[in-house]
């Protein structure tokens, strides 16, 4: 049966979740390749647990987890709950499970002896084999515990949990560097649709099940840690070469810390973008021109981030160029005074 490679549900996904984040490139794939995997984990011998953790507060975390919470299949918050129901919670249902604040589960040697249950889904539902015995009507009746996690903390982990999980660790930006911390679920969960639409089909899953299990990566020797990024870098080739490359940059990002593209901030985002989209007749565009063309730049985080009904757009822009040395002034164009920016002023920026 043909595959027929297809990137427009990851396309759609980093666009989405990139106005919510400071994070590299890398980090942004990485979230979007471990969501889209949940959707089709039961393909997998394993499935990786996403760590989103800092070292200090205020990074984000909580907002990424949210994230991975609505782009993932079933995504589900872990409150307080029985150990039996939580795995016939997964058993029935195969939830993806999301914690908050992890670190408060753990002591430095480890799960306290009141999590017994939840130690067991961390640490054993990892691969496809995990499972556990519970009482049903006096019959011992054997239960998956199977299934895709995610969790948010501060600091390190027990050595089990950090050998299980891929790392996303995120760091603080300044208050520009993210736009907008209150998340439109329908747009993120409208990505959740299509990568559930995107991996449903037969040939979708046969190649998915036959993919690597442990594949090749350029530093990485540890078989666990091939193991599970194998979901991600197979979800990353049923997308097609591009992604191929950039599943790999991801993975290499998260456990070598290898970064193959350069960090920009969001200043530097919006001078680079606002090179891109200048109209090329033009000397000098307004803030409004500009924020409108780039809003329709392919794969745009503008899109989300210019509300180009209003000049709450125009003003962000000016405040992200201003921080790279760029500022609109007053020119004359077509015998009238304009407050715009000028080409040779945006170009000389970027040397």
């Amino acid at each position: 049966m043909a595959i027929e490679f297809n990137s427009d549900a990851l396309d759609f996904a980093v666009a989405s979740i990139g106005p919510y984040l400071y994070a590299a490139p890398e980090q942004l794939d990485l979230l979007a390749l471990w969501s889209a995997h949940t959707h089709r984990f039961e393909a997998f011998a394993a499935s990786p647990r996403l760590s989103i953790r800092s070292m200090v507060p205020g990074c984000g975390k909580t907002t990424a987890l949210n994230l991975a919470k609505l782009l993932s299949a079933r995504g589900e918050n872990m409150g307080h709950t029985t150990p039996a129901s939580l795995y016939t919670l997964i058993d029935s249902e195969h939830p993806t499970l999301c914690l908050d604040e992890i670190d408060n589960l753990f002591s430095s040697t480890g799960f306290s002896r009141a999590n017994p249950a939840l130690q067991a889904v961390l640490n054993d539902g990892y691969t496809r084999d995990g499972t556990v015995r519970v009482m049903r009507s006096g019959v011992p009746t054997k239960l998956s515990i199977y299934g895709t996690v995610a969790f948010g903390g501060i600091g390190r982990l027990p050595a089990a949990m950090n050998s299980r999980a891929v790392p996303l660790m995120m760091t603080k930006g300044l208050p520009a560097e993210v736009f907008d911390t209150i998340i439109e679920g329908p747009i993120i969960s409208f990505c959740s649709d299509m990568f559930n639409d995107w991996l449903s089909n037969d040939s979708a899953i046969s190649f998915l099940r036959s993919a690597e299990r442990r594949p090749e990566i350029a530093g990485l020797s540890d078989p666990r840690s091939r193991q599970i990024a194998a979901p991600l870098l197979a979800i990353a080739s049923l997308a097609g070469p591009e992604w191929q490359e950039r599943g790999m940059r991801a993975i290499r990002h998260a456990f070598l810390g290898v970064s193959e593209e350069k960090v920009l901030s969001r200043a530097q985002m919006a001078l680079r973008d606002a090179v891109a989209a200048w109209d090329s007749d033009a000397s000098f565009m307004t803030g409004e021109q500009l924020t409108v063309r780039m809003a329709g730049l392919p794969n745009s985080v503008w899109a989300k981030v210019f509300n180009v009904e209003s000049k709450a757009g125009i003003h962000l822009l000016a405040s992200l160029l201003k921080s790279v040395g760029v500022s609109a002034t007053n020119h004359r164009i077509e015998g009238k005074q304009t407050h715009s920016y000028s080409k040779d002023e945006l170009t000389k920026a970027q040397i």
